[in-house]
């Protein structure tokens, strides 16, 4: 971990000083890229490189359920640079695609209830557990990363400079507007927020999914309010904050690992 982030602090000083383009494997192309609003997938580099874009450090990708997914350093912390894609085995799991669609599976990630993000049984979702949950714990994530904590979730904000601005400059800079503007993101760290939506409890259908005008992203983390609530976080698309709050367990909403 000591030397990723020591070979991070190296390649974005590179970055800064000899190219404004892309670099990976640390090697700079001499055209640069577009600087438009639309969102730029970042170049397909080796699985075990670290590379730069736009001043954005990605790191190693993470195979995870037969997946790959992208990580991004953001401060001192590693996170996954998309929303979680895979099939639970906790027992009596429950995940879907929103409006069950598999195709909104791969591009957005699949939305959990809380004990199956946590990859408890599921009647967690309705009684605490809360000594079920560890410090740094994992979940549903791959080995080596955890389900982002209250902690996690506020170093972040930090990092970005707080809640109330960081959801812009968290989300995709594309794909996100409101029904009075295009509300779109900078995306300025690499962590590329989509409007994933959610999924009602007890509900065939979907709110706030990708062709709902005021959807949001909203994330699970590792707390555990009560016997039927637990807490998660916010990004919405007509807003530039970031919004704690807690919902009934049973809600599908989206998950993001993040390094132990």
């Amino acid at each position: 971990m000591k030397n990723f982030l020591i070979l991070i602090v190296v390649l974005l000083a590179l970055s800064f000083a000899s190219c404004t383009g892309e670099c990976c494997n640390g090697e700079c192309s001499q055209e640069g890229l577009s600087q438009s609003d639309c969102y730029i997938e970042p170049p397909q580099c080796d699985s075990d490189s670290t590379y730069s874009l736009n001043n954005i450090i990605y790191g190693p990708e993470v195979t995870h359920d037969n997946k790959v997914y992208k990580t991004v350093a953001i401060g001192e912390q590693i996170w996954f640079a998309e929303n979680l894609n895979a099939m639970h085995t906790a027992e009596n799991g429950k995940s879907w695609c929103n409006h069950d669609d598999p195709a909104n599976c791969d591009k957005y990630g699949r939305l959990y209830d809380w004990a199956t993000a946590m990859n408890l049984p599921s009647d967690c979702n309705e009684r605490s557990c809360t000594d079920d949950i560890q410090p740094k714990h994992r979940g549903i994530c791959p080995d080596g990363f955890h389900i982002p904590s209250d902690d996690d979730w506020n170093t972040l904000m930090k990092t970005t400079g707080d809640s109330l601005t960081a959801g812009k400059k968290l989300r995709t800079k594309s794909g996100w507007a409101d029904s009075f503007n295009c509300n779109y993101g900078t995306d300025d760290y690499g962590f590329s927020a989509l409007r994933s939506g959610y999924r009602v409890p007890d509900n065939s259908s979907i709110w706030g999914g990708p062709d709902y005008y005021g959807s949001s992203g909203s994330w699970w983390w590792s707390s555990n309010s009560n016997f039927y609530n637990a807490s998660c976080w916010s990004i919405f698309a007509n807003y530039e904050s970031v919004i704690r709050s807690g919902y009934d367990k049973y809600y599908g909403f989206s998950v993001r690992c993040v390094q132990d």
